[in-house]
């Protein structure tokens, strides 16, 4: 896809009003919702990184096919809730040879997880400007943080730049992040980074309602002060 729709643009002021977050919680309050996403929105959602199988060659392996966080909580007989994480699922999971081959991908959303949810937004924020920062992935790679400007359907051309930039290759699934997605209105936020084995966002009251009803992506309604990766 052409970057031409992509505008790299200078950190250090669009972004603020979400990177501020990080120091305005207390430290008492925990690792909640509430240090990822700003208050003032009607809804809050957790979009679940799904699963990948250890090894994708296996026979009979289909992204169709795979368990779901609903389905692995069922069998480990543990609720399916806006704060289980990964390791809830140990039991049923058991690592690269146990009996559930699969481990949960973090920072990114997998296929079709990922295209669906791009979709959505899009259609949410038709032909707004969107800014994508990227700030933990940029030092992973050992860069310094980048932010760009384009529609929210030129994701793909932001990957590509983003990953030229960072100089890492050209292959989106490599390059972790953007942490923090937005439209120039701010009507919805989408927030994840490598260490988050979810992807959280703020919005409208019919988006959010778009997201749990999709049936591709699976989603929990969250709260602000719902815990992050277990941290309860």
């Amino acid at each position: 896809m052409s970057d031409s729709t992509v505008e790299s643009i200078p950190i250090g002021v669009e972004e603020r009003w979400l990177l501020d977050l990080h120091v305005a919680v207390s430290d008492l309050a925990g690792f909640r919702v509430d240090r990822l996403l700003p208050a003032g929105y009607e809804r809050y959602v957790r979009v679940f990184n799904p699963f990948l199988p250890w090894d994708t060659d296996a026979p009979g392996f289909s992204p169709d096919k795979r368990p779901t966080w609903r389905s692995l909580a069922a069998e480990a007989g543990v609720p399916f809730s806006s704060e289980i994480m990964w390791e809830d699922l140990r039991p049923v999971l058991g690592g690269r040879d146990g009996p559930r081959p699969y481990y949960v991908t973090e920072g990114n959303l997998d296929e079709p997880a990922r295209t669906r949810l791009f979709g959505v937004l899009a259609d949410a924020s038709g032909d707004k400007s969107t800014f994508f920062y990227y700030g933990l992935a940029a030092i992973c790679t050992g860069s310094e943080a980048h932010l760009y400007r384009a529609p929210c359907r030129s994701i793909r051309a932001v990957e590509d730049l983003a990953a030229r930039d960072m100089r890492v290759p050209i292959n989106w699934e490599n390059l972790y992040g953007p942490e923090y997605i937005w439209p120039s209105d701010r009507s919805w936020v989408v927030m994840t980074d490598y260490d988050l084995e979810s992807t959280y966002i703020a919005c409208d009251a019919a988006l959010a309602e778009r997201l749990l009803a999709d049936d591709v992506l699976e989603v929990l309604p969250v709260e602000l002060t719902s815990h992050i990766n277990g941290a309860r």
